[in-house]
């Protein structure tokens, strides 16, 4: 038996959408210095959620932006919650290939976001790279492959979509 905690909180599509919007659709209204903070340690954060969980030795088949609840109020700062469990499993050894595929993944999912740019993204990968004491990050190589592999799920979800569209079109065929 699973016993979690029930979490009242937006996905962080809708967090970001919300509070990061121009203009913000939250309570409170968010001055663009506090918007851009709160998008910083917001993805900075997830980057940190998701290589906690890597270095842990856990894979999450369906790691995605509406998979991360984000439990916030003004003042303090956010808290980034992990759902849909089901999809989490402990690996013996988490190779790179397997990181990557879940760093793609969450990438992929902030694209859909229109808040989150480019500088966002890369936010998520250096919170994800950096390691207390390490100092300075040559994220560059992990970015190009990042963008490369990204590139490469979206082009297999298009051809995915538009083969189910034909299908559908031709029932007798």
């Amino acid at each position: 038996i699973l016993v979690t905690e029930a979490v009242d909180a937006p996905h962080l599509h809708r967090f970001l959408n919300t509070w990061l919007s121009n203009p913000p659709r939250g309570d409170a209204v968010l001055s663009a210095p506090q918007q851009r903070m709160l998008a910083q340690d917001v993805l900075w954060q997830l980057g940190r959620t998701v290589q906690r969980l890597h270095d842990n030795n856990f894979a999450h088949r369906d790691l995605k932006a509406t998979n991360l609840l984000v439990r916030w109020s003004t003042g303090e700062p956010p808290e980034l919650v992990l759902v849909d469990l089901d999809g989490l499993s402990r690996k013996r050894l988490m190779t790179l290939r397997r990181r990557f595929q879940g760093l793609m993944r969450l990438n992929v999912s902030l694209l859909k976001c229109p808040v989150v740019n480019h500088a966002g993204r890369l936010r998520m990968l250096l919170g994800y790279l950096r390691r207390p004491g390490c100092g300075r990050i040559n994220f560059k190589p992990y970015w190009r492959v990042l963008e490369q592999w990204s590139a490469d799920k979206i082009n297999r979800q298009i051809h995915s979509r538009r083969k189910r569209q034909k299908a559908v079109r031709r029932p007798g065929a």
